[in-house]
């Protein structure tokens, strides 16, 4: 059986890590496997959901918990990890800076720097502060990749994964909902803000950047983070569409796109690219004897004036849609499209 522990904590990264840890566990859950508490999962989602739809917007600084902590060094204050308690002047310092740097409420910030303090055998070598800042960047990624492993799961015209079918379907009409209220646009937003470039250069600025030891360390979760949330597009598009307005911003974002090391594509960069093309797709009408039927849930069917729209954005630079079709990259037939 799998089980959600009650140790829920607003300090930016254990909840997340308790997230994905239940995400995966029940999404790898073969579905001739032991019966678990479904409700467990959905409560845990339903928990987060706000959480997905204003991605990596922090609960804001606030001048009375700025006041608070800081009489806190005198009389104390009540935190839910260590319940009451005196603060040293160090760490409300460290909690101000943790707290103006990602505009974070300061008790989150507090919270975060007491389960830095715990961790700090697993980063030997870092301070208390730059631990906490560690673990908020880890927390991100965690977050994204439990929102990602749930688009995966989602029902659609691509894939399909081994998991119980009440299950499944909870994840898809949860998922649906969270892309209803936005949630796609919100990933675009994040994924348009939290660059690498811009986070050194505010942990830099803040004299926050870890030792070269650990530097590498905060790249790769900063990149992956990345790649993440767009593998949330990817999936999104691959399993369901997308409909006109992600379609637009998705090549926005795309007309300028960044390359890796090789000077192809990088993996963010690809993923939306991908995405696009998958918005055309429609080779599930001859892939699957239930083609048709599936097809009936992709905008591409709901929305016939969305393929012109699609071939004109793909279309080379001079070449118009009509020439694009006319070429043979794309076929349309009584009504149907197909990338081939």
């Amino acid at each position: 059986m799998i089980a959600v522990k009650s140790t829920f904590t607003d300090d930016l990264w254990t909840p997340y890590k308790e997230l994905v840890t239940v995400v995966e566990g029940y999404l790898a859950h073969e579905g001739g496997g032991a019966p678990y508490a479904v409700h467990t999962f959905e409560s845990l989602l339903r928990r987060h959901k706000q959480t997905f739809l204003s991605l990596f917007k922090n609960p804001a600084k606030n001048p009375a918990s700025r006041d608070e902590i800081k009489r806190g060094i005198t009389e104390g204050v009540n935190l839910p990890s260590v319940g009451r308690t005196l603060l040293s002047k160090e760490l409300v310092d460290e909690a101000i800076i943790i707290s103006d740097m990602y505009n974070v409420n300061e008790y989150l910030a507090l919270e975060l720097l007491h389960t830095a303090q715990r961790q700090a055998p697993r980063n030997p070598g870092l301070p208390r502060g730059l631990v906490a800042v560690m673990l908020y960047y880890d927390g991100r990624r965690a977050l994204v990749q439990a929102l990602k492993e749930l688009c995966m799961a989602r029902d659609g015209v691509c894939w399909s994964i081994n998991a119980r079918e009440e299950i499944v379907n909870y994840v898809s009409r949860y998922v649906q909902q969270l892309i209803s209220d936005g949630l796609l646009e919100s990933v675009l937003d994040a994924l348009r803000q939290f660059t690498l470039d811009a986070e050194l250069e505010l942990l830099q600025r803040n004299r926050a950047l870890p030792p070269p030891r650990h530097h590498a360390r905060l790249v790769d979760t900063i990149d992956n983070t990345r790649k993440l949330l767009a593998g949330v597009i990817f999936a999104a598009s691959a399993q369901r569409g997308l409909h006109r307005g992600l379609i637009r911003l998705i090549n926005e974002q795309t007309t300028s796109p960044s390359l890796g090391p090789t000077g192809a594509l990088d993996e963010v960069s690809l993923a939306l690219q991908m995405a696009l093309l998958y918005a055309l797709d429609l080779s599930v009408l001859h892939r699957r004897e239930d083609g048709e039927e599936l097809a009936k849930m992709l905008p591409l069917i709901s929305e016939p004036d969305l393929i012109p729209m699609l071939v004109e954005k793909l279309s080379p630079a001079g070449q118009s849609g009509d020439e694009l079709v006319a070429g043979g990259n794309v076929t349309v037939m009584h009504q149907k499209m197909y990338i081939i």
